[in-house]
C-alpha cells in the first residue's frame, strides 16, 4: 500500500485501485449511515494499519492531527477475517474493500469514507536486492504489460 518508504524500497505501482472504509458491527449507530465522514471516523475506536504512514494518509483526509484518532488498535499483516476483531467489540476496522469477501457477514457492514480515499497497490521490493535471472524477467515483463 502506498506510501512506500522509497529510501529502502523500489516499487512498481499497481493499475488496480481501492478505496477505505470502516467495517463496523450492522448494529452500530453508524452502520446507518451509507457513508462515513470525517467527523463520523473521529468518534470511533480504530482498528488501522501500524504503518505510521498509512495512519498519516487518514489524518490528512480526517483534516486533523494523528493524535485526535482514537487508534485502539494496530495491524501488521491481517492473517484471515476482520470480521471476528470487529464482532467482539474490538473497535471499528479501517480496511480497503477489497481485503473483504464480497459477501460480508450479516453481523457486520462496509461503510466507504466520503469523501472517497482511494489507495493504490505496489510490488515492492528492498533496493539493494539481488535478483535471480527469472526475477529479473519477470520485473521487466511486469513494468512493461503496465506501461
Amino acid at each position: 500500500l502506498q506510501p512506500i518508504d522509497n529510501t529502502k524500497y523500489k516499487y512498481i505501482t499497481l493499475p488496480d485501485k481501492s478505496v477505505w472504509g470502516v467495517l463496523m458491527k450492522s448494529e452500530s449507530e453508524f452502520s446507518k449511515l451509507p457513508v462515513i465522514k470525517k467527523e463520523n471516523l473521529i468518534q470511533m475506536p480504530l482498528i488501522l494499519h501500524r504503518r505510521i504512514g498509512l495512519q498519516q494518509n487518514i489524518a490528512d483526509w480526517a483534516q486533523t492531527d494523528l493524535d485526535n484518532l482514537n487508534i485502539t488498535s494496530t495491524y501488521n499483516v491481517m492473517h484471515g477475517s476482520p470480521v471476528s476483531f470487529v464482532r467482539n467489540d474490538m473497535g471499528y476496522f479501517l480496511i480497503t474493500r477489497d481485503l473483504l469477501s464480497p459477501e460480508l457477514d450479516s453481523s457486520v457492514v462496509f461503510r466507504p469514507l466520503e469523501p472517497t480515499l482511494e489507495i493504490q497497490y505496489n510490488l515492492v521490493w528492498k533496493r539493494r536486492n539481488i535478483f535471480s535471472n527469472a526475477a529479473k524477467i519477470f520485473l521487466e515483463t511486469l513494468e512493461q504489460t503496465i506501461k
